[in-house]
C-alpha cells in the first residue's frame, strides 16, 4: 500500500535537507513527547545513515520501532525504513529546487505486512485510505510551515 504527498517549501532545497537530517533536534522532539529514543549503531553503515531503537506508549500499549536511515543524497533525497511488529514502512523524501528560495517536497511511504496480523492491519488501512492521505498532505503542509519559520 502506497501514500504520496507533496508540499511546496518557502525555503532553499539545502535549508530543507538541513532541517530535515537534524536528528538531534528530532531526537530532543521525540522525546520530550515521552519516546524513549535510542541511537543505535550499525556495521557498514554511512556516518550520515543513523538508526534508533524508540518505546513509546499508544493506545494503552507500549509500541517499538525501528527506524533505520539507508540513504542519503545530500539535498535531494532520504530514504528511511521503518519496522513495527510485523509492517515493514518504506519512506522516501525527494527535494526538488524550484527557485533559489523555494523547494519542493515529495514524499512516497510504502507499507508492505510481513506477518498475518499486519496484513489485516494494512487491509483496514486501505478503507481509510483517504483520510490517511489527508492526514499526510497536512502533516506535510505543517512541516513546510515550521521549516519556512525556522528559516527566517
Amino acid at each position: 500500500m502506497r501514500f504520496s504527498a507533496r508540499q511546496d517549501v518557502e525555503a532553499a532545497a539545502e535549508d530543507v535537507f538541513a532541517f530535515l537530517t537534524d536528528y538531534a533536534a528530532h531526537e530532543n522532539l521525540a522525546a520530550r513527547r515521552g519516546v524513549r529514543i535510542e541511537r543505535i549503531a550499525r556495521e557498514r553503515a554511512p556516518a550520515d545513515c543513523p538508526a534508533w531503537k524508540a518505546e513509546f506508549n499508544y493506545g494503552g500499549r507500549e509500541r517499538d520501532i525501528t527506524i533505520e536511515v539507508n540513504s542519503v543524497k545530500p539535498s535531494e533525497r532520504i530514504e528511511s525504513d521503518v519496522q513495527y511488529q510485523g509492517l515493514s514502512v518504506h519512506i522516501e523524501m525527494e527535494l526538488v529546487p524550484l527557485a533559489r528560495t523555494r523547494a519542493r517536497m515529495i514524499v512516497r511511504v510504502d507499507l508492505k505486512p510481513q506477518t498475518i496480523k499486519a496484513r489485516l492491519v494494512v487491509q483496514s488501512l486501505r478503507l481509510a485510505k483517504g483520510t490517511i492521505q489527508k492526514r499526510l498532505e497536512k502533516r506535510l503542509e505543517t512541516l513546510a510551515t515550521e521549516i519556512a519559520m525556522k528559516k527566517r
